[in-house]
């Protein structure tokens, strides 16, 4: 029954089990959906039982569908206001903030569900398996990029 609903798609779901990052709810025709305690508002959220019990019932959308799997987030919030890995186009030019820095590269948040990475030869005009100099980025730093690369859970993007 997955295949007859669509992103964005308004549901009521009763919440049956609550779990470390988040709620497992009944979405009726036997439909089950998760709903990950980043989708809860706005700031960070700990614990989804410090805002629901088993038993309420949520106005939820479906926020994504991979694999048969139901995501969802409460109806109002703020992930509506994000853009899907697939609304991106290779080679569109993005702003992004810095929210992530590693050896293996850099997670920028450019307006999308995810986090978009930086790998170290999409900064490089070589390849290297890390960055040479990680602290060259910092956290909350801006960065315009552009879109290298796709993929279901994944953006790539390059600053070449």
């Amino acid at each position: 029954l997955t295949k007859d609903l669509c992103t964005g798609e308004e549901l009521t779901g009763t919440v049956t089990k609550l779990k470390t990052f988040g709620a497992t709810l009944d979405l009726g025709a036997g439909m089950q959906g998760s709903l990950h305690v980043r989708h809860l508002g706005e700031g960070h959220v700990e614990k989804a039982s410090d805002f629901m019990a088993v038993g309420d019932t949520l106005q939820v959308r479906v926020f994504r569908i991979r694999k048969g799997e139901v995501d969802v987030a409460l109806a109002d919030s703020a992930a509506f206001q994000k853009r899907l890995f697939s609304d991106f186009a290779i080679g569109e030019q993005l702003q992004g903030t810095v929210v992530g820095v590693s050896k293996v590269g850099v997670f920028l948040d450019v307006g999308a569900v995810n986090a978009a990475f930086l790998a170290p030869e999409n900064v490089l005009d070589f390849s290297m398996s890390a960055l040479p100099e990680p602290e060259l980025f910092k956290k909350g730093q801006t960065l315009v990029v552009k879109v290298a690369a796709i993929a279901p859970m994944q953006l790539d993007v390059s600053m070449k």
